[in-house]
């Protein structure tokens, strides 16, 4: 889980900080899995 959440954190370290906070609730609210693809997908 460690790498997750480096995972997570890389993914929202170039966005603004609303969108952090935006990822930051997704992260609490859906599953591990479904947050992690999505951070993918929102960095690019």
């Amino acid at each position: 889980q460690a790498l997750f959440w480096l995972g997570c954190r890389w993914a929202v370290s170039d966005r603004t900080t609303l969108e952090a906070s935006v990822g930051e609730d997704a992260i609490r609210s859906v599953s591990p899995d479904v947050t992690f693809a999505f951070g993918l997908r929102h960095r690019w």
